[in-house]
């Protein structure tokens, strides 16, 4: 679902891991032509073509979504995949609010998915080794995290390509039917975007904020509070209880 440029990505690194694309599902109709072409050409077939995801939903051949739209629609787009009894690949952010991201995990365990965010370094080897020593204590409590970010360049070289181990780690789990295989599932991805919103919502008060980490608000805050969600537009809803 959503087949720009990410969604073919995801269409080329499933279809080298053994799956079969069995269907695009886009709004624009240019970009599903194009991402029908590309994925005959990848694996020799035509997928079906979908403009309406609940109608892709209805379909019982489809075992698996991977969502690639806009970040507004990661949230509901999952929840209504787990309804429907299907696995979720859904690209990072995992959710557009703190509330819709919990209502995501709250979806795939209680209809029991398998249900993936697209943090695609959680599956690094060398990432999950030092996340494996920080929970050691390898170098005592950790109370202060920064974020750096390098991009390749083709002077110094490169690996050879490889299968794509965030996709990869995403469908032993799919096989297994083991969410504690997944390297970055829901719940992770809903923690990670719920510290980028919580910051936003900070600065859009302009002050500091206490957050109770149990029930997900700010005690005694209106203000901070009505930041959580936001005002969804029938029948594109995230469901309160689920």
């Amino acid at each position: 679902m959503g087949v720009r440029s990410r969604g073919r990505d995801l269409i080329e690194e499933f279809a080298r891991n053994g799956s079969r694309v069995a269907a695009v599902c886009d709004i624009d109709t240019a970009q599903i032509e194009r991402a029908v072409q590309f994925t005959e050409r990848l694996q020799g077939q035509k997928p079906k073509t979908y403009q309406d995801i609940r109608r892709l939903l209805e379909d019982k051949e489809i075992d698996v979504v991977a969502i690639a739209t806009c970040n507004h629609w990661h949230a509901l787009a999952t929840i209504w995949a787990c309804q429907a009894g299907k696995d979720v690949y859904v690209e990072k952010p995992a959710s557009h609010n703190v509330w819709e991201g919990r209502r995501m995990v709250e979806a795939a365990r209680k209809y029991r998915r398998i249900a993936q965010v697209g943090m695609q370094n959680r599956s690094l080897a060398h990432v999950r080794r030092a996340i494996e020593l920080l929970h050691q204590g390898v170098i005592g409590k950790v109370y202060l995290a920064k974020g750096l970010c390098y991009k390749r360049r083709k002077s110094i070289g490169r690996q050879p390509d490889g299968p794509a181990p965030h996709v990869t780690n995403f469908l032993q789990a799919v096989r297994s039917r083991n969410p504690a295989q997944l390297t970055a599932g829901v719940l992770e991805g809903h923690l990670s975007a719920a510290l980028c919103h919580l910051a936003n919502i900070s600065y859009r008060t302009g002050r500091s904020l206490v957050f109770d980490p149990v029930s997900e608000t700010f005690p005694h805050d209106a203000e901070a509070n009505s930041h959580l969600s936001r005002n969804y537009r029938a029948p594109f809803v995230a469901p309160a209880t689920l």
